[in-house]
């Protein structure tokens, strides 16, 4: 039994890539066609360039370098994703979606009613849920006239802290943070009836 044993004569030089290595004539193998070898490097050369290579010892100086900046760009998208769905809906997670509000009446003992609910008597703090439409707060006391009074609403600063974040604009008025109510208290006289 005879054993056959084959000798390369020629150096390959540090090449970049897999077609770098058998671009010229004297590096092709035996006697293969350069087309052939040509076009089954290049097939070769994309799966290891596309394929999930598990260990980065497999990999080439320029694939390497492909791969850190992959990891660094996912790693810094990612933070970006964090930071801004951290930010979402700053309003509503800051600031709440309701304001304690305070009422005095003269005369005293006055019913403060919401949505036709009796929320205290006056003098009282109570909370009342923000909106993008302005709530109306009514004030009842046997032997007077009923008084209604409609809550002013500023901008809430916070909000602003959504930037371009769609979302948050969405949350936060949809639960009404976006906007606040000011002032935080009413002192109102009655009329008799």
């Amino acid at each position: 039994m005879t054993k056959q044993v084959f000798e390369t004569k020629t150096v390959v030089p540090n090449h970049s890539t897999a077609t770098d290595c058998f671009s010229t004539t004297d590096s092709v193998p035996f006697n293969s066609n350069k087309k052939d070898v040509e076009s089954i490097l290049f097939s070769f050369d994309l799966i290891i360039r596309t394929s999930k290579l598990i260990k980065t010892s497999h990999y080439n100086t320029y694939q390497y370098k492909l791969y850190l900046y992959k990891k660094t760009i996912m790693k810094n998208v990612s933070l970006l994703l964090i930071f801004c769905f951290t930010l979402t809906s700053c309003a509503t997670i800051f600031t709440g979606t309701s304001d304690k509000i305070y009422f005095e009446t003269k005369p005293k003992k006055a019913k403060v009613m919401v949505n036709g609910l009796e929320k205290c008597k006056t003098p009282c703090t109570t909370t009342i849920k923000r909106s993008l439409n302005p709530e109306t707060v009514t004030l009842q006391l046997e032997g007077y006239e009923t008084r209604s009074v409609q809550l002013e609403q500023s901008m809430n600063a916070v909000s602003f802290l959504n930037l371009f974040n769609i979302l948050g604009w969405g949350i936060d008025a949809a639960t009404g943070a976006m906007k606040k109510y000011d002032p935080k208290s009413y002192v109102l006289e009655l009329d008799k009836e």
